[in-house]
This record gives C-alpha cells, structure tokens and sequence, in this order.
C-alpha cells in the first residue's frame, strides 16, 4: 500500500517536472526569446544529466588545444556572492566557486568570470577585453542563450539515452527528445581499449540527438604537491572527494581510506580533526585531494594550515584525451 502511494507520487513528480521543463523550452522556442550574441562566439560545454559527466575536465581540454583567445564564463555554482565578476588571485572558492577557480589556477590565469546570468556575463566580457570566443563551463538549460555551438557531455556506461528517469526521483535535466539537437556530444570517461563495434552501437543511439559524436578517455593525473608540479612523497595517504560519483584510481601511493562527501561540500574543523585523528591512528603522513577539493580547502587559511603542519598535501587532477586520433576533427567542428 505505502509503495505504491511512494511509486505513484514520485510518478506524478517526474511527469510534473519532465512537464515544466518541455513547456520552458517550448516557450522560449516558440516565441523566438532566445537570443544568440552576434558580437563573439560561444560554445558551451554543458549536460543533461546531473554531476558526473566531466564538464569541467573537459573545457580544460579545449582551453589546452582551441589556440584561441577565450573567456570562460561559469555560474559559479556554489558561490556565496552573486552577479558579474572576474576570477583573480585573490579569488577564493567560497566567492566564485570552486570550478571557476580551479580553471584559473589551472591554466595560467586564465580571463575567467562568473555570473548567473549568462548574456549579461557575456556582454560584460565583451567590454572587459578582445576575445575570439566565450566557453561557457555549463549552460545547456540557460535558455535565454542560443550558444552558436553545443557541446553535451554523457559518460561512458551511462550515456542519457541509457537514464529512465528526470529530476527529481531520476538524474535527467531534460528528456532526450525534448531537449533540442546539439553539435556534438563528447562521450566521456570510455577505456582505452574501446572496440570499434561498440563505438558504432554508441554512435547509433546517439546520432538521433547530435551532429557528431566524439569518445573521450579520462586519467588521473598525480599526487603532485600544489600548481607547480613538485613530487609527492608519502606513500601511505588519506583520499578525500567532494565531487560528484566517479571512479578515481591513484597511482603510486597507498590508499589506506577514501573520505568521501557530496559535489561541492564545504569542509569545516570537523572534517579535519576526522582526518588528522584517522592519519595519526594509523600512522598516514600524506593526505590527498582532488584539485577541485583542494581549492575549496584554501578558503579557509588556518584549517589548511592545519592539515599542512600535519601532512603532506597532495592533489591529482584529471585529463582529458580524444580516441581514435579524432582530436583535430573535433577542434576544428568547434572552430567552423
């Protein structure tokens, strides 16, 4: 009895949802609301699933390789502040996000900004300096935007095809078939050896939603000690994540324990003595984060002083490469 009560709300949910999100883009479709800036380009990286599907690996990637002017522009998702801004040195985590400022701190100090709305961003960064085009670390659901090319992400294992169910009981954003058409879509996290016969059952259910489909593998890249690169010696450490679910295999150390916690979640001194009591016990000299982790850890200077007083501070980071030698024939659909 309680069951199918449960089954039968969560359905009306799902159809609620699914419902609104359609209407939306339907509105806006309709009505011709959406508008595309004529002044630069614009590409976003974006998904219609929730966390997971590698998006900001990804625009790392494309910042490595496009050899163009670029701006990234992100929401800046858990922020505290809100509106335009530019990501500096004197950023911190807790007032542009965390992906943002990994991006920044990646990549040279790359023009990086934030805002939740992302014409307004996009016409502010055109008056902040000459850019060939804007990336937009997400933003396939900002509708107000007709980007002049999609790229949607969906990981390997995983695909959206694959998913059954929307937001809030599933992990969709949109159906497929309602979603709209993009340029590309990138499938993420595939194995190396990624036979030739599965690429083409992929690409057979994908191909009804996309122009071109594209197979990435993903690596984790590390321990290293900070931006610089600098050796990372213990051997025996702490893994601590707060990213969405992914696999993360750590080579050259010992991974005694794995923290694990939600996307984004803002460590405090709890979860700090819970490591440095666990560390000591069992006689841990290193700790490890992700890069993204670890930029949220440098909000707060006296508990990452603490841990660095302690231990080794070590981060690994994630890196992107296109199969099948398809790099330059992805480059080049983007820059078209």
């Amino acid at each position: 009895m309680w069951f199918f009560i449960a089954f039968t709300f969560a359905a009306i949910l799902v159809r609620g949802y699914v419902l609104i999100a359609y209407l939306r883009r339907w509105r806006f479709e309709k009505f011709k609301l959406r508008k595309t800036p004529s002044n630069i380009k614009t590409l976003v990286v974006g998904n219609i699933q929730v966390g997971g599907t590698g998006k900001t690996p990804f625009v790392m990637f494309l910042l490595n390789n496009l050899q163009l002017n670029i701006a990234v522009l992100s929401r800046g998702y858990g922020r505290k502040s809100t509106g335009f801004q530019k990501v500096t040195k004197e950023s911190i985590a807790t007032e542009v996000g965390d992906e943002p400022l990994e991006i920044f701190n990646s990549h040279n100090k790359q023009s990086v900004y934030v805002c939740e709305d992302r014409l307004q961003g996009i016409s502010n960064i055109e008056k902040q300096g000459k850019y060939d085009m804007v990336l937009l670390d997400d933003g396939y659901q900002h509708l107000p935007l007709k980007a002049q090319k999609n790229v949607i992400l969906t990981p390997y294992g995983r695909l959206f095809t694959e998913e059954s169910f929307s937001l809030p009981v599933g992990r969709l954003r949109e159906l497929p078939g309602l979603a709209g058409k993009s340029d590309i879509v990138v499938v993420t996290k595939c194995p190396l050896d990624l036979r030739q016969s599965e690429v083409q059952k992929l690409e057979n259910s994908l191909l009804k939603y996309t122009n071109a489909v594209f197979f990435a593998h993903y690596s984790v890249v590390g321990p290293i000690i900070g931006h610089n690169g600098e050796k990372f010696n213990s051997k025996r450490v702490i893994l601590v994540t707060g990213i969405a679910p992914t696999s993360l295999e750590v080579k050259g150390v010992e991974v005694v324990k794995h923290f694990k916690y939600a996307d984004h979640f803002q460590f405090s001194q709890k979860q700090v003595n819970n490591w440095l009591v666990f560390c000591e016990k069992h006689e841990i000299q290193g700790i490890i984060f992700t890069r993204k982790d670890r930029v949220r850890m440098l909000a707060d200077v006296n508990l990452y002083k603490r841990l660095t007083d302690s231990l080794e501070v070590g981060e690994i980071f994630t890196e992107v490469e296109i199969l099948f030698n398809q790099t330059d024939k992805l480059l080049s659909f983007i820059k078209e």
